[in-house]
């Protein structure tokens, strides 16, 4: 017999689950952000305004700007393509920090434990063709292999 608490559980999870997917499509549409925004610890605080700083002295002339350094940091040595981390940040974030759509969360070493047991070639084959709730590639379809090993490369390397 269904209850009402069953329907409401079950139009929960429901809800859940397609609002999971729209967002795991969306991330997977959306071109990657050079800068991430700046994480906030509660959206309902506001904080009040800090008091202006004193003028700082000009910073020198070998200081790197900021684009110069995200593209650096994104990419391999010897212009390989983006980094594990990059790749990270970019593409994989979205569900392997949150676990969204059950998706192992990086540095979980009992959720990557069985799978790391499987090799990383079977690693590299799901995220190349896609697993369970996971796109192929990742939803990266711009990416190359030797990037998406290097997201995958970077995963188990934080999960051990």
């Amino acid at each position: 017999m269904t209850t009402p608490a069953n329907r409401s559980t079950t139009l929960t999870t429901l809800i859940t689950t397609l609002a999971g997917i729209s967002l795991l499509g969306l991330s997977a549409c959306s071109k990657p952000a050079e800068t991430p925004p700046p994480a906030t610890e509660s959206p309902v605080a506001t904080p009040a305004p800090a008091p202006a700083p004193a003028p700082a002295p000009a910073p020198a002339a070998t200081t790197a700007t900021p684009d110069a350094s995200a593209s650096a940091a994104a990419a391999s040595p010897a212009g390989q393509g983006r980094s594990g981390e990059a790749m990270y940040q970019a593409v994989c974030k979205t569900c392997h920090e949150s676990g969204l759509l059950n998706a192992p969360k990086l540095g979980d070493k009992a959720a990557w434990a069985p799978r790391i047991a499987q090799g990383k070639d079977v690693l590299y084959k799901h995220n190349r063709e896609g697993f369970n709730a996971m796109p192929p590639r990742g939803g990266a379809s711009d990416a190359s292999d030797q990037e998406l090993e290097a997201a995958v490369d970077y995963l188990v390397s934080k999960s051990q």
